[in-house]
């Protein structure tokens, strides 16, 4: 599919790339239409991390709104900012100003400081693996569907492993002994599911159905069946995840406080009536209907870094939460 988007580009990604092409811009190196784990960037520049997103008019709706978001969250997983610039930017002047900036600050910039912001970066947000693009089929056959239409069926996975506790230099020792994984040295060994869906570590007989359950849904009291909580909640929905949650404390700071001066400016600007709603700008902030009502009442949201506490997020992943109620939709219990 890269290949076929490299032959027939939209006008605007032409012009893009004649601006781009054989470093005409800031002495950069540019691939265009790059595949990137299953999502096709537009143009994307190793030597910076950097990818340029040319958006159309077909990106203002809800539905490419949610996709683009999950395309930045993927690429930002991976250590890569994301600028995306609008079809009526797309000349020079503007590109080489964005592009100058992002050196200039990447260059001089010892950690990744992804501010927030259609003209210059992205925010970094986690929670990668709910978006990933690879779900796993029977008998050890993989389907992955790639950005933009096109499949990929029929794969068999196969593992290997090293000893336990081998030292770093025993490590990189067996990493030079066998560069190729074609050597015979190297066992490999095909994988399939079971019934039960292990992979590796397959349960043996009914000893795993003699542990206590996490939960029984029905059996909530436990007088029939043995459970570790009985509490079932949805727990604390931010339903903006990716403005709430970092590993990093100073970008979640940054984060909040950017977006909650861009709420503030916009319920401004709503109760002078210079705006009949607030502007939708995925990359500044990310609307829920608590918000939205809070916005038409013209309510303020202060900025508070007290509100930042550890969380995990996942099982067994710690990361740093803007606990308030005012950017998390419920709290649950």
């Amino acid at each position: 599919m890269a290949k076929k988007f490299r032959k027939e580009p939209t006008p605007y990604e032409d012009i893009a790339w004649q601006l781009l092409r054989n470093r005409k811009i800031c002495n950069t190196k540019w691939r265009r239409q790059q595949l990137i784990g299953g999502y096709i960037a537009d143009f994307y520049c190793p030597e910076l991390a950097l990818i340029l997103e040319i958006d159309g008019a077909v990106h203002n709706t809800p539905e490419a709104i949610a996709y683009d978001e999950c395309r930045t969250y993927f690429f930002n997983s991976k250590n890569i900012n994301v600028i995306r610039v609008k079809n009526d930017d797309c000349n020079a002047e503007w590109l080489t100003s964005i592009i100058q900036q992002y050196k200039s600050a990447y260059l001089n910039t010892p950690l990744s400081s992804s501010p927030i912001g259609t003209d210059t970066f992205s925010p970094s947000p986690i929670g990668t693996d709910t978006f990933s693009p690879s779900p796993i089929g029977r008998g050890g056959d993989v389907s992955r569907q790639a950005d933009r239409g096109g499949e990929v069926k029929n794969c068999r996975i196969y593992y290997t492993s090293v000893a336990d506790y081998m030292t770093r230099e025993e490590k990189l020792d067996y990493l030079v002994q066998n560069k190729s994984i074609a050597p015979k040295s190297i066992e490999w060994k095909r994988l399939t599911p079971d019934e039960h869906g292990d992979w590796l570590n397959k349960r043996v007989g009914g000893v795993y159905d003699a542990y206590i359950h996490l939960g029984n849904k029905k059996d909530k009291t436990g007088e029939n069946d043995k459970v570790f909580g009985d509490v079932y909640s949805r727990g604390l929905e931010t339903d903006r995840d990716v403005w709430c949650y970092n590993y990093s404390k100073t970008k979640l700071e940054y984060n909040m406080s950017e977006t909650t001066n861009y709420y503030n400016h916009e319920r401004e600007r709503l109760a002078a009536g210079l705006i009949s709603a607030p502007t939708i700008d995925a990359t500044k902030i990310k609307y829920c209907s608590t918000v939205l009502s809070d916005i038409t009442k013209n309510k303020i949201y202060v900025f508070n870094s007290n509100r930042i506490t550890e969380s995990v997020y996942r099982p067994f992943v710690k990361s740093n939460l803007y606990y308030c109620s005012d950017w998390n939709h419920t709290t649950g219990r």
